[in-house]
Order: C-alpha cells, then sequence, then structure tokens
C-alpha cells in the first residue's frame, strides 16, 4: 500500500486523537464511576478487615490485608494516571496504524512511544482536577 505523507500523517494524528480519547474515559469520564467506586470499596474494605485483624491480634491476616487494598489502590492510581493508561493503549495498539500505513511491525514500538509521550503531555490541559466520583443513590 502506497499512501502519501499527507494521507500517513492523517493516520498518525487520528491515531493519536484517538488513543488520547480512549485515555480520557479511562481517567475521568463518568461511564466509568461505576469501577473506579467498586476498585475504591474494595480496597476500603480490605483496610477495614486488616485494622480489624490488627486489633484481634492477627498479623498475618491484617499484613494480607493490607497488601490488598495496596493492590486496589495501585489500581485505582493506574487508572487515573494518563501517562499510565496512555502507554499501555499506545503499546496495544499502535500496530494499527502502523499496518495501514504500510510501515515495518518494528515502526510500531516508536509510534506507542510517541503517542504516549503526547497523550502524557497534553492531558494536563483536558483534565477535571476538581471532578468527584459521586455515587448514585438508588
Amino acid at each position: 500500500m502506497n499512501l502519501s505523507l499527507g494521507q500517513s500523517i492523517l493516520i498518525l494524528v487520528v491515531y493519536v486523537l484517538a488513543v488520547m480519547r480512549l485515555v480520557r474515559l479511562v481517567n475521568f469520564d463518568t461511564v466509568l464511576d461505576p469501577l473506579r467506586i467498586r476498585i475504591a470499596r474494595r480496597a476500603q474494605t480490605a483496610k477495614l478487615a486488616g485494622e480489624e485483624a490488627e486489633v484481634n491480634m492477627q498479623p498475618i491476616a491484617a499484613e494480607l490485608h493490607l497488601r490488598t487494598m495496596a493492590r486496589w489502590n495501585t489500581l485505582a492510581y493506574f487508572l487515573g494516571c494518563p501517562w499510565c493508561v496512555g502507554f499501555w493503549l499506545s503499546l496495544a495498539t499502535a500496530i494499527l496504524p502502523v499496518w495501514l500505513i504500510g510501515w515495518p511491525w518494528w515502526a510500531a514500538f516508536g509510534v506507542a512511544l510517541a503517542t504516549s509521550h503526547l497523550v502524557g503531555l497534553a492531558a494536563p490541559l483536558t483534565a477535571d482536577e476538581d471532578m468527584e466520583i459521586v455515587e448514585n443513590a438508588e
């Protein structure tokens, strides 16, 4: 497939914007608030169970619960980090524009790294720092 320079640039620009939108979806959009709430609840439940185990003099159980809490908190941090999500989404999807343009497969690594960097740089421009996750009362 012989694409012109303009077509190649268009594919890359659309790809970068699509990854930016997906990162925004994962990081901030309310459609994924139920997932974020579930993760926060799991972390809080593990913390409370760990504290209860400490009070009941069960150090091994307390340690296990605190490790569980740390894993849930790590996942919550990951989902809110545009640099993290952008890197993995770019790495997972960069083969598509490379294939469309007709570049060799190994060019996907450079495209992924460049895209993830642009996503990370642009994230503060669209971040909702004061946004809160709100659980609907049902």
